[in-house]
């Protein structure tokens, strides 16, 4: 009796065959603490349930890098399922065109963008670090702080004064 073309594709592999090992992304909940993903390795400075932040020290300016979370470094449910996040590529590309525009159309201090791509599936964003961090208006001296909310209401009323303009958003997200 003469095989069926089925049953020949679908003969068991045999010892002599050679062996296909698939890979995944490692789970976090299986590894060891110093092998956990989420665990921030030098330079870190937080993990969200989307982003990755990172601080390097460089000449002659330091450099702050965003990026998005690659999937053994996504959080888990409390059924156990991992939790992507949505569109994070798509968010981290529109901070860099909202940036631009900014600095195109307004006075606006906006951190330089010193470039933003994406690498096996991780979109990165650099930028130059941006004054000491946060600034708590209660440490402003009392007779700065007249200056200080006179600059934020300039930069409010900028913000007020822009209008849509999707084409030029969109240039600059292809640009990136």
């Amino acid at each position: 009796m003469a095989e069926s073309e089925a049953e020949v594709n679908f003969r068991p592999a045999t010892d002599t065959e050679p062996a296909y090992i698939h890979t995944a992304a490692p789970d976090f909940r299986r590894l060891e603490l110093l092998d956990n993903t989420r665990v921030e390795e030098e330079g870190c400075l937080g993990i969200t349930h989307e982003k990755k932040y990172f601080e390097f020290e460089t000449y002659p300016n330091a450099v702050f890098i965003k990026r998005n979370l690659t999937p053994s470094e996504y959080l888990v449910n409390r059924a156990g399922d991992l939790v992507p996040p949505t569109l994070s590529i798509e968010r981290m590309k529109n901070e860099v065109a909202a940036i631009r525009f900014i600095l195109k159309h307004t006075t606006i201090p906006t951190p330089n963008v010193r470039c933003a791509f994406e690498d096996h599936g991780r979109y990165y964003i650099v930028t130059d670090t941006v004054g000491p961090g946060r600034i708590d208006i209660g440490d402003v001296p009392e007779d700065k702080k007249t200056t200080v909310y006179a600059e934020l209401e300039r930069d409010i009323a900028q913000m007020h004064q822009l209008t849509s303009n999707v084409n030029a958003l969109w240039a600059a997200y292809w640009a990136t």
